[in-house]
């Protein structure tokens, strides 16, 4: 399309045409020419029109450049997205569950460990859902951030590794076999990091998977360097230091039928007990005996005068990799655990039937 663009400034006066014969010059003189006045159309208007020639072979075809349009464009609105504050709420909530009872003891026994009490996944758990919160926070707050990948890629990893280590840690409980069961803020742990997964995944559902070059140069990368390093940092160090804890409750609520406060039970008679304790709470239904017990004595100082009493009553026993369980064998069978208190220590000890036959039976009392 070639446009030709050209104005008529005055009108055209009427003009006349003539009209000579072109073998003038090679034939003998001819009569004079009689000029011939030739109307032209009426006078043109002088607006400015526009001549438009396309289709024309070997004409090349060009458009009309079009001034660009600029448009203010916010330099912190592109780097804001809608699941931003979804994920900084389940990011609080993930860290703030490791915090939370995971596991709880049975009946009687008064025993909890928290998730970051719990061993290696807890401060791993914890550590991913601050990184996660951080790096929203800052972009919100304007901060640029170099990331080796897409940010939303982070966020659904640190969900995927915060709910593989829940699940994990829901069915591989410290302590003996059977002796917890898992609390409700593993089960909040494990809805916040699935939840997770999902914002992530829609904040960003077509990032690539690939590494940028030189992501962590400027001062953008050296904040993202900081962030991640703190994140890695943290869950190595606390997750390799941790230990698993156990923690007694407050109080036992809801006694079982039998159950006595202040005293022993009758099925818990027998057992060689250091001097100070005091009892708590107990109770003997059928072939379940528990016995819950306070004392001023550090756990460390406790466990050391349960061992030499135990030894020299003749009960066998082996300690656990876990400190401050003991499992007994002998004359009767069953868990005894000792946990630090607010003050003291606290001690529980269940007996359940020997699996083994000859065993003493359960509420009965030992040589």
């Amino acid at each position: 399309m070639i446009d030709t663009n050209y104005e008529r400034t005055a009108p055209v006066e009427p003009s006349g045409a003539v009209v000579a014969d072109p073998w003038a010059a090679e034939s003998p003189p001819a009569p004079p020419v009689v000029a011939t006045q030739v109307e032209t159309e009426s006078p043109a208007d002088s607006r400015r029109y526009v001549a438009v020639v396309s289709e024309v072979p070997g004409v090349e075809v060009f458009a009309e450049q079009q001034p660009a349009v600029t448009r203010p464009v916010s330099s912190r609105g592109r780097d804001r997205y809608a699941t931003d504050f979804p994920i900084m709420i389940l990011s609080a909530i993930l860290a703030g569950s490791t915090f939370l009872p995971w596991y709880k003891g049975p009946a009687g026994f008064g025993i909890k460990a928290t998730g970051w009490a719990s061993g290696t996944w807890g401060p791993i758990v914890a550590f991913l859902a601050l990184g996660s919160f951080a790096l929203i926070a800052l972009r919100r707050l304007g901060v640029r951030v170099g990331l080796p990948v897409e940010e939303s890629l982070l966020h659904e990893a640190a969900g995927w590794i915060s709910l593989v280590g829940a699940v994990l840690m829901s069915r591989l409980r410290p302590g003996p076999q059977d002796l917890l069961s898992t609390a409700y803020g593993a089960w909040i742990a494990i809805g916040a990091a699935a939840v997770l997964i999902v914002l992530a995944g829609r904040m960003s559902p077509h990032a690539p998977l690939h590494v940028r070059p030189g992501w962590q140069k400027g001062r953008a990368g050296l904040i993202g360097v900081i962030v991640i390093g703190i994140v890695v940092a943290g869950s190595a160090v606390f997750g390799v230091t941790n230990n698993p804890k156990l923690q007694a409750t407050g109080g036992v609520a809801d006694p079982l039928t039998g159950s006595v406060r202040g005293k022993i039970p009758e099925c818990a008679k027998g057992f060689p007990l250091p001097q100070g304790m005091k009892p708590q709470y107990g109770f003997g239904t059928g072939p379940t005996c528990q016995l819950v017990m306070t004392s001023t004595k550090s756990p460390t100082v406790l466990m050391g005068e349960f061992r030499t009493l135990l030894k020299s009553k003749n009960w066998t026993f082996t300690e656990q990799r876990q400190p401050g369980v003991f499992m007994i064998t002998k004359p009767r069978c069953g868990t005894l655990v000792v946990v630090p208190a607010n003050t003291g220590s606290t001690a529980a000890v269940g007996f359940t039937p020997c699996p083994s036959p000859g065993a003493v039976p359960t509420g009965s009392s030992s040589p």
